[in-house]
């Protein structure tokens, strides 16, 4: 739009390429606080809703303030927050912030809560997140779990997961120094990267990948990887019975990085942009892969039909199955149940009325879950108590 400046101008462009791929919610972490006002008039525009937390998190293991002074200096920021954004159509929920234990800052999170009660009681309250219905799964990336974990999660909202890959090969010419650029080493790391971790899901996407691979085959191995990891949350997500939604880390970044964003600091969006539109769309095939069979799914998020359809299936490019289909109303239908075979790529193309839709997968990407050791299992309760409490 004419006279914003460079900062308005990528806030639109992001929450606009957010609209288009059919997100409807956007979480603001509580270790970014506050975003601009622009931010929130956008939302307001294009109808995105907003999760918005207090500036705390990532506390695990340490312990915030509790004494008076502190817990006055929170309450007038939470009461400055809230008075400034409530007016905003685009908020749905507070929340008092990112992992960390209301249970051990009892004071602190009472004291929050009831700013938000006295300030703002038409809208729900949440003490932090994760809480007890919403998830962050870091198994897949940081314990390195195959994306297949997504659809062992217990929890109905899955509101943090991702996988990292890097920019494409020019932007990250730009970051790095021409010595450093192959292979991925200690430079790479003071951009955030975590190599090992790229490694591990680019090798299950091209398993003859090493450091004598080109550089550019790397960085598409690892953008596909997270492709198809968001693909595998989201798809999961939008098929369970009890799925309420699950929010992607990370749509951005705030400065240039080898990290988990879809959309770099600089440069054109990573792959998975393309894939979470599919995956995304108000209107979606999907299918739901298990060792005996494939399930071919319609869902729609809207309230119209639009009106016969016809659903094609390929199988390693040679056609599979095709039958007229009416997508639900605000709802989902499987609409086949085909026989697990030895194929490796299925594509679904549904046409109709003012539609052309596709979706493809490479089955038998991702190995199967494998829970975690006794002692794993130990460590991880003992953060989900420290987060709880």
């Amino acid at each position: 739009m004419r006279g914003e400046t460079d900062e308005v101008a990528r806030c639109r462009h992001l929450l606009g390429q957010a609209r288009a791929a059919g997100v409807n919610a956007v979480r603001v972490w509580g270790g970014g606080g506050r975003e601009r006002g622009v931010f929130y008039d956008l939302c307001d525009e294009l109808g995105l809703l907003v999760w918005q937390e207090m500036p705390i998190a990532c506390v695990f293991f340490d312990r915030l303030p509790q004494d008076d002074a502190f817990l006055a200096l929170a309450q007038q920021e939470a009461r400055g927050i809230i008075r400034t954004l409530r007016g905003h159509p685009s908020l749905f929920v507070w929340c008092g912030g990112n992992e960390w234990g209301p249970g051990r800052h009892r004071r602190l999170a009472a004291a929050l809560g009831r700013i938000a009660a006295a300030e703002d009681p038409s809208r729900r309250w949440l003490p932090a997140s994760p809480g007890p219905g919403d998830s962050h799964n870091w198994r897949v990336w940081h314990r390195k779990a195959s994306p297949a974990a997504y659809a062992h999660e217990p929890a109905p909202l899955l509101s943090e997961f991702g996988l990292a890959a890097p920019p494409d090969l020019p932007t990250l010419t730009s970051l790095l120094p021409a010595a450093a650029l192959w292979p991925p080493g200690p430079i790479w790391q003071r951009r955030q990267a975590e190599p090992d971790k790229l490694w591990h899901y680019a090798r299950w996407v091209t398993p003859h990948l090493t450091a004598a691979s080109a550089p550019a085959e790397f960085m598409a191995a690892c953008q596909e990887a997270q492709a198809r990891g968001l693909q595998t949350g989201i798809e999961t997500y939008r098929l369970r019975e009890d799925g309420v939604g699950c929010f992607l880390w990370q749509w951005n970044e705030p400065w240039p990085a080898i990290c988990w964003s879809v959309f770099p600091y600089r440069g054109p969006a990573k792959a998975a942009y393309g894939q979470i539109a599919r995956s995304y769309a108000p209107l979606a095939v999907l299918a739901r892969e298990s060792d005996e069979a494939i399930e071919v799914w319609l869902v729609n998020d809207g309230l119209t039909i639009p009106g016969p359809c016809r659903l094609h299936v390929w199988l390693d490019d040679e056609p599979f199955w095709e039958g007229e289909v009416i997508p639900p109303v605000n709802g989902r239908m499987r609409v086949t149940v085909l026989p697990r075979g030895n194929g490796h790529h299925l594509r679904l193309h549904l046409q109709g009325p003012g539609l052309d839709l596709t979706n493809d997968y490479r089955l038998g990407l991702w190995p199967p879950y494998r829970p975690p050791s006794p002692m794993t299992r130990l460590r991880e309760a003992v953060k989900a108590y420290l987060l709880r409490w």
